[in-house]
């Protein structure tokens, strides 16, 4: 069963205004991306401390935070430790917010998913033994500027990881973009491993020039 919900930056960076059209709409949960012009993995204790107040008396859950982990070059070693890093500070940020879900991405696509695979499943395999340890899911986005733009891909990474820890999240839109057909060829290839979803709409820009 699906549960409603929407990233509150969609609405607004002010989260009181996201909270107030997000209650006026009858929705039930949240995911937090960027708060007051702060990337979520940036919040302090003390943001955190009060988003909390305020969700809380919305009575708003926290379904996902939308981290941007691992929207680094797959090259650049300096990059991927400072991911690691991140990632460390959002699953701390996923608890106290009592979500087990952070989202997660696939490196920067700077050639073909094959020619990187190793290197991706390895480091992929690494974050998701640390999201492990705290009970956490790294549900990874399809994003077509990354090397995992289609449900096809994202299967196939998620097998190879072989995790209960690496899910899916399941975005049409992007897949779309990236050429794949979302329904039913994309949504065939992940339903088994998707665990959120997002919705929006996409249009294929034929303009020349």
């Amino acid at each position: 069963m699906f549960r409603i919900g929407v990233i509150t930056d969609e609405i607004s960076s002010d989260i009181c205004k996201a909270v107030k059209v997000a209650k006026d709409l009858g929705l039930g949960c949240v995911e937090l991306r960027e708060v007051w012009g702060k990337n979520v993995k940036d919040l302090t204790d003390g943001d955190i401390r009060r988003i909390r107040r305020i969700l809380r008396v919305a009575d708003l859950e926290v379904v996902c935070i939308a981290s941007p982990f691992f929207k680094c070059s797959i090259a650049n070693e300096e990059e991927i430790r400072e991911h690691f890093r991140l990632l460390r500070r959002v699953v701390e940020i996923a608890k106290l917010f009592d979500t087990e879900l952070v989202r997660a991405f696939a490196f920067w696509k700077v050639g073909s998913l094959d020619r990187f695979w190793g290197e991706i499943v390895e480091k992929l395999c690494e974050a998701v033994d640390l999201c492990r340890s705290e009970a956490v899911t790294l549900a990874l986005e399809n994003e077509h500027a990354t090397f995992v733009g289609t449900g096809h891909e994202a299967r196939r990474v998620v097998e190879a990881v072989g995790s209960e820890n690496l899910r899916v999240t399941w975005d049409p839109g992007n897949a779309f973009c990236a050429g794949e057909p979302p329904y039913p060829d994309g949504y065939r290839e992940i339903r088994d491993h998707m665990v959120h979803m997002h919705v929006k709409d996409a249009v294929l820009d034929t303009r020349v020039g």
